[in-house]
This record gives C-alpha cells, sequence and structure tokens, in this order.
C-alpha cells in the first residue's frame, strides 16, 4: 500500500484549493516576503521596477520552496516512500500560497506603472493591502475556531500588527 500524503489534492475543488493556498504557512510567509521586499527596494526605483524586482523575488521562493519540500519530504522514512513525481506535485500544491500572497501587491504595482494609479499611492496600496490581508487570515484564523468578534478582532489586529511593524521598521530604517 502506498502511503498517501498530508492534504490530498485529487479530490479538492477549486475553491478549497484557493482557501488552503490563502491559509497556509506558505502565503503567511509570503506575505510578509512580499511587503519586506518592496520595502527594501523601494529606493529610487519605480513601480515597475519594484513590480519586477518583487515578481522575481517571489518566483525565486517559489521554487525554492517547491524544491526544498519535494527534497525535505523524499526523506521520509517509510517501507513505500510516494514517488519523486508524486512528492513534486504535493510540493507544487502546498507551495501555491507563496505565489497567491504576491498577486494583490503586484497589481497595485502595475497599476503604478502603468499610470493607472499614481506611483506613489500604488506603492502605499500594495503595503496596506498585505498588512489588510495579515488581518484577515487573523480574523479567519479566530472565527474557525468558534471565537467571538472581539477575539477575531484581537487575532486580526495582531496579525496585522506584523504587517505594521513591517513597515514601520521601513519608516524608521529611511
Amino acid at each position: 500500500m502506498t502511503p498517501t500524503l498530508p492534504h490530498p489534492v485529487e479530490d479538492v475543488w477549486p475553491r478549497h484549493a484557493i482557501w488552503r493556498a490563502v491559509f497556509s504557512p506558505s502565503f503567511i510567509y509570503s506575505t510578509i516576503i512580499v511587503m519586506a521586499v518592496i520595502i527594501v527596494a523601494d529606493d529610487f526605483q519605480s513601480d515597475f521596477e519594484l513590480f519586477e524586482v518583487t515578481l522575481g523575488t517571489v518566483l525565486v521562493v517559489w521554487v525554492g520552496h517547491v524544491f526544498s519540500d519535494t527534497v525535505a519530504k523524499g526523506f521520509n522514512v517509510h517501507p513505500h516512500p510516494p514517488s519523486i513525481r508524486r512528492l513534486f506535485h504535493h510540493a507544487v500544491v502546498d507551495s501555491n500560497g507563496v505565489l497567491v500572497a504576491a498577486v494583490l501587491p503586484l497589481v497595485f504595482l502595475l497599476l503604478g506603472a502603468l499610470g493607472a494609479l499614481d506611483e506613489y499611492f500604488a506603492y502605499w496600496c500594495s503595503l496596506g493591502v498585505s498588512v489588510i490581508v495579515l488581518g484577515v487570515v487573523g480574523w479567519m484564523l479566530f472565527q474557525r475556531r468558534g471565537n467571538s468578534w472581539p477575539v477575531r478582532l484581537a487575532g486580526a489586529i495582531a496579525t496585522a500588527a506584523l504587517g505594521i511593524l513591517v513597515v514601520a521598521l521601513k519608516a524608521l530604517v529611511h
């Protein structure tokens, strides 16, 4: 009997795959990485250059995440380990959060680069949407656990605070 990996994807509906990508460690981690890249790379760069740097970084992080997940799970000691192809497939699915986390910030940077939004405004929107996303993740975490709205709000504020801290560090450093 071939062992099954956690979170089998064969029977998952697309909306569930998106749900799983958004509320995954890779999504949360990538949201913070995207914010950090935008903050660090913004000095004297246009929104298009920020878009390129952020997209490139996200792709590198995604490839690294898929590679490391495939290799690390390949060391699983089991009498019938899954094939490398299955490990790779699972790593790709489990790493989708890295890509999904970058979508909204990249959209704002692209809108700034195309002139649809003021570049300065688009830059801050790309950071602000990440803070909001972290807050929504916190809210949903506590909602899923059955907590009352005040606890959900506290969770949202706490998770968004990490994003605000990243933005505040930007203000202090520059």
